[in-house]
């Protein structure tokens, strides 16, 4: 059989040749598309004007309460800005976290750095909340042991990206009008503790006055130093970060 004048052969190549450049086209545009994509994304944002108290939008976790939706983005207050890099913490309550999981023994107290909440911030929140891109501008730092301030002899010095306030970072950084938050619909699903005024209470790293307890932020905003049991469930996490200026 013969096409158009052209034997079978020339036919056969004509229909290669075809599928050949039509393969070529797809991978091009997948190239393509892939390279805009990585562009969108490694994108580098200007930090370099952020304020105290300005308001930005980095990383996604579910707020509210609506599932099928997915995550939705997380709104950070900056709390104080240096040359490389800002301080941030989150807008809102984001999730109902004990600050450890287990009761503890009396010779054997409570710290940040054993805690369950020290692990979910830098495991599960930071590796589910943020992309790959994203976690570039997230600065590890060295979290100071917060005995001196505390008068406690329980806390040491640890490496971390993702942590929560002290007692004295909450009073140096924030008024009692920012401390006082609400919690996302998420968080409040899980039956936390909401006062008079809406609020939410939330966790500081400091260890409260006996054994087992934590310092937090009342629904009011004032730092309770006496604390609140570590495995209270009815409490809610703010986490708070450095953000690089610059990507790694």
């Amino acid at each position: 059989m013969k096409v158009y004048g052209y034997d079978n052969s020339t036919t056969l190549f004509i229909i290669s040749f075809r599928k050949i450049l039509l393969y070529t086209i797809l991978l091009l545009l997948f190239i393509l598309t892939a390279g805009l994509k990585a562009s969108a994304e490694d994108a580098a944002p200007d930090y370099s004007q952020l304020q105290p108290q300005d308001v930005i939008e980095f990383g996604k976790y579910e707020q509210d309460n609506n599932l099928e939706n997915g995550p939705e983005p997380v709104e950070w207050i900056v709390l104080e800005v240096q040359k490389e890099k800002v301080l941030l913490i989150s807008r809102y309550g984001l999730d109902a976290v004990q600050f450890h999981n287990c009761a503890t023994p009396w010779n054997n107290p409570v710290n940040w750095e054993m805690s369950s909440i020290r692990k979910w911030l830098n495991h599960d929140f930071y590796e589910n909340s943020f992309s790959d891109s994203e976690k570039k501008y997230i600065a590890s730092i060295c979290i100071a042991d917060d005995a001196e301030s505390s008068g406690d002899k329980r806390t040491v010095d640890t490496e971390d990206r993702i942590f929560i306030l002290s007692v004295d970072e909450a009073k140096q950084y924030m008024n009692k009008q920012n401390r006082a938050c609400q919690a996302t619909p998420y968080a409040k699903s899980k039956k936390i503790w909401i006062g008079y005024d809406g609020n939410c209470w939330w966790w500081l790293r400091t260890p409260g006055e006996q054994h087992d307890y934590v310092a937090h932020i009342g629904t009011e905003g004032n730092p309770h130093i006496y604390g609140n049991r570590a495995t209270a469930k009815d409490g809610t996490v703010r986490p708070a970060f450095w953000l690089k200026l610059k990507k790694d």
